[in-house]
């Protein structure tokens, strides 16, 4: 559906800045996409370069079959009523109505005002507006005013909505049912849907893959989930520290003996009794430092901390065993007194 091919975008001036970097990505036509990065990563700037609000340095975009950089002013008009964007801050024309703000779009292409309104009320239907059609932004929520928003970017039938950090500016739980509206609208139209953000929370929420982007580059590149399990990047590790489980490291260094291990686990694994399995079959003492359970993409995503402790024979055959179990097992420390192997092995197993 959309492929960018060694994209850069380089702005010239006092102090030239590498906006993108040689970027290359390919978007599945229905899949939900996610791009994630800090500030000045480099996400807004890959957005716009794909519908050509930004032109790129270097490099190609297609869309649909068709390359955006050679088009005639004319041709990419028609290319970008066929893209959809919806905002942070939502960019409503305050002096116009509900109605009058989502028609905005079908007036510019000279659709008429009997379609219009027909388009319009199906619109606000599937947004849940159909009761504010006749009110101003000034007496919008902010939820509300995002779903005109989104109700305005479908009204002229786009293959593809592109969201700018489209829930950054709302409060968590409308920020939840709006991103739930975004995978209704993905499922029931089929429609693919482009999101940056810096919250990796948004990402595990709605998103089938995710680009994770700093100082203009793509870091890493995978199913979410994969990405939630194994991540490779110190940047995405970064970025998962936002909801993943909390360990406070320096607990670490009051403990006298055993091994600190991460255990991360996922789908039916997480409905598993593993502390219960370890305690019995080793006869192991085990101490919960920290864990949580988290959805990921429709299935249950866990980490657990735990202390335990034991001879290195035992230790090691205890991983080797969760391991056999699909588990990802990090050894995140070692007691004081936990022998030689603890001054080397700090890694995944």
């Amino acid at each position: 559906m959309i492929e960018v091919r060694n994209v850069s975008k380089i702005y010239g001036g006092e102090g030239e800045v590498k906006a993108l970097q040689g970027v290359d990505l390919y978007i599945n036509k229905g899949e939900i996409f996610g791009i994630i990065g800090p500030s000045g990563a480099g996400k807004s700037t890959l957005l716009r370069c794909i519908n050509l609000l930004e032109t790129p340095t270097t490099g190609e975009i297609w869309f649909d079959g068709v390359e955006l950089t050679g088009l005639s002013s004319r041709g990419l008009r028609r290319v970008r009523q066929k893209m959809g964007m919806i905002f942070q801050h939502f960019n409503l024309l305050s002096s116009r109505t509900v109605t009058e703000n989502v028609e905005f779009p079908l007036e510019i292409i000279g659709m008429p005002k009997r379609l219009r309104r027909k388009k319009v009320k199906e619109m606000l239907e599937l947004v849940g507006l159909t009761n504010r059609a006749d009110h101003y932004p000034s007496q919008l929520s902010g939820g509300q005013k995002q779903r005109v928003g989104i109700a305005r970017s479908l009204a002229s039938d786009p293959k593809v909505l592109l969201c700018d950090e489209a829930t950054s500016a709302l409060d968590p739980a409308t920020t939840r049912s709006i991103l739930e509206l975004i995978k209704e609208i993905n499922l029931r139209l089929g429609l693919t849907v482009v999101l940056i953000t810096h919250e990796m929370d948004v990402i595990r929420m709605i998103c089938d893959r995710v680009a994770v982007m700093d100082e203009g580059l793509i870091k890493e590149l995978d199913d979410v989930q994969k990405i939630f399990i194994r991540p490779e990047s110190s940047i995405t590790k970064d970025l998962l520290g936002q909801v993943k489980v909390k360990f406070d490291p320096t607990m670490v260094n009051d403990i006298d003996e055993g091994w600190i291990l991460k255990i991360t686990f996922v789908g039916p694994s997480t409905k598993e009794p593993i502390i219960s399995q370890l305690i019995q079959k080793y006869r192991l003492v085990v101490n919960i430092l920290a864990g949580n359970i988290e959805q990921v993409h429709g299935e249950a995503f866990g980490e657990l901390v735990i202390k335990i402790s034991g001879n290195e024979a035992l230790l090691l055959e205890v991983i080797n065993d969760l391991l056999t179990k699909n588990l990802s097992v990090e050894v995140l420390g070692h007691g004081r007194d936990s022998g030689k192997f603890a001054e080397t092995s700090t890694s995944i197993v």
